[in-house]
């Protein structure tokens, strides 16, 4: 007597190798393809966010760039380790250096040991009491004209990457104090003749 068998020996070895585990392959490729597809658009999507925002900070810095370099004031931005965090053109100028060989640099490599001596106790004591920082300066040019400096110190808290620092503003106020004393002289020649 004989079995019955449903299909022959050989037929379900060559039915799984022919048709099942090649559909079986077919659908994991398919599913890793579609899985590749939604990957790669999630990824191109971000990417295009991230383009996007990196090109709104790029606009954000280039516009305050351009208003801090057309103003006639020095700023110059120190951070907690007193070294320049930013510096405008004007100030770059002033210290006779190029911006991108300032930004990062200590106090003792961009100024004389008394300019930077002087500075680092300004900076000190506006960070320690908070307190906004006048002085005047008297500064002789390199033709020996007597001019005067106003620098304004200013405690700046953290945001972003910066970790806090100081806000320095010089501006030369010679202009405007050699009007004031004329204006002075003219009271005290009007006051005298009356």
């Amino acid at each position: 007597s004989q079995k019955l068998h449903p299909f022959p020996d050989n037929t379900l070895i060559i039915l799984l190798c022919g048709v099942i585990i090649p559909l079986i392959l077919a659908f994991a490729l398919a599913v890793d393809t579609a899985q590749r597809q939604a990957h790669d658009r999630l990824s191109n999507g971000y990417q295009a966010r991230l383009d996007f925002l990196q090109n709104r900070l790029n606009a954000q810095e280039d516009f305050v760039r351009v208003i801090t370099d057309n103003t006639p004031e020095n700023i110059i931005i120190f951070d907690n380790q007193n070294t320049f965090w930013f510096v405008n053109a004007s100030a770059a100028r002033e210290l006779k250096r190029n911006v991108k060989d300032i930004v990062g640099q200590s106090l003792q490599k961009i100024l004389t040991k008394d300019q930077a001596r002087l500075i680092e106790v300004r900076l000190k004591e506006v960070s320690g009491t908070g307190k906004p920082l006048e002085a005047l300066e008297q500064k002789i040019d390199a033709v020996g004209h007597v001019h005067f400096m106003q620098m304004r110190f200013e405690k700046i808290p953290p945001f972003g990457e910066f970790p806090g620092g100081v806000i320095v503003r010089n501006e030369d106020v010679t202009n405007l104090l050699v009007e004031r004393e004329r204006r002075e002289n003219m009271l005290r020649q009007v006051i005298s003749t009356l």
